[in-house]
């Protein structure tokens, strides 16, 4: 008991010391205006993040280690390879490039802090927040809770400091809007600990729209990631829109589009759209990404089962729950929306209606 209160003590001093107010005077750009160009790597961040976008992974990885030999002592290259990484893990739910992502993340903040003690440059501020970002998310993974909000704030910081450098770098509210939406909403811990931290998630979001109308380097993954967050928010028409968008710049569509349109297709009791959608999914899927399989399957079940298919719902629920059976969580990533022991609550309880159906 007294182990737990102390490290209560130690969490509530670490949350008190995280601001508690972002920035809530958005900067209104022109219509068609974009961020401040990247003036050492432009072509290359384009570039990477078009092979990134289209699921060409390993052109993206050689692009990255050609510019990491080149530029051993510049933090972009080393936080391409972890957002490369990163997209990855997160498209297949498998965790397979952990240590890459964090030998590139623990790379980029060593040179780029290094390099900022003789040069006060926005494009660095940016680039060692998003590196703490991305350890950010490793750390929240890992259930290291007190680094990952430390490092959550670290983020946030280099963040701002971008911005009051050149307040024209709109990529940095990517971050910012995601940060501010997504810890409220997916930390219980500040809801029933640090109450008294404001609920920033409207601010979350219009930051992400800013990113989706004026970033340079990461329009597509705004798109998707303020779709995400909007059906998060039970915005769902706003969601469908962007996710309208996300899907018309990339073709075939992404993992993560595709997921979010079944979804969304869900939500909307459109079982014939949601169907196809986690079925055109399951195509895509390594036979290791069981967690994401078994999600699909409950999807498609529960259509089925909608639909008054109840024959065809039983047996891909019971492949599914068998198939559970053999999943690695530590081989896995979890999904942004729901943890796969809520998926699988979900599927058990589809499993009772089903043999209580007649």
């Amino acid at each position: 008991m007294t182990i737990r209160a102390g490290v209560i003590r130690l969490v509530v001093m670490v949350l008190v010391a995280i601001p508690s107010h972002g920035w809530t005077d958005l900067p209104s750009p022109a219509a068609g205006e974009l961020a401040t160009i990247d003036p050492l790597f432009d072509a290359e961040a384009t570039r990477i993040g078009f092979l990134v976008d289209v699921g060409r992974y390993e052109e993206a990885w050689a692009l990255c280690d050609s510019l990491t030999r080149a530029h051993p002592g510049h933090p972009a290259p080393h936080l391409f390879t972890a957002g490369a990484y990163v997209s990855w893990m997160q498209s297949y739910r498998l965790s397979d490039y952990e240590a890459q992502v964090d030998e590139s993340v623990a790379r980029a903040i060593e040179v780029g802090t290094q390099l900022q003690e003789t040069s006060e440059d926005a494009w660095l501020s940016s680039q060692i927040g998003c590196a703490y970002s991305y350890r950010a998310m490793a750390r929240f993974r890992r259930h290291n809770w007190i680094g990952a909000y430390l490092d959550g704030r670290r983020s946030i910081n280099y963040m701002k400091a971008a911005l009051e450098l050149d307040p024209q770098l709109y990529d940095a509210y990517f971050s910012l809007g995601g940060y501010h939406y997504w810890r409220t909403a997916r930390s219980s811990f500040i809801r029933a600990v640090a109450f008294w931290m404001p609920d920033l998630r409207d601010l979350g979001l219009q930051q992400m729209e800013l990113a989706v109308d004026h970033s340079r380097y990461v329009r597509h993954a705004a798109l998707h990631g303020l779709a995400l967050t909007l059906f998060d928010a039970g915005g769902i028409e706003a969601a469908l829109n962007h996710n309208d968008q996300a899907m018309g710049v990339i073709d075939p569509p992404t993992n993560g589009s595709l997921y979010l349109r079944g979804r969304l297709m869900a939500q909307l009791q459109d079982w014939e759209a949601a169907t196809m959608a986690f079925q055109q999914l399951l195509t895509k899927l390594p036979p290791r990404a069981i967690g994401y399989q078994v999600e699909c399957k409950y999807w498609i079940a529960r259509a089925h089962q909608a639909q008054g298919r109840l024959d065809e719902a039983r047996q891909l629920v019971t492949a599914a729950m068998k198939q559970s059976e053999s999943r690695n969580p530590a081989a896995e990533v979890e999904s942004a929306l729901e943890s796969f022991d809520a998926i699988h609550r979900r599927l058990v309880e589809l499993d009772t209606q089903l043999r209580d159906a007649h």
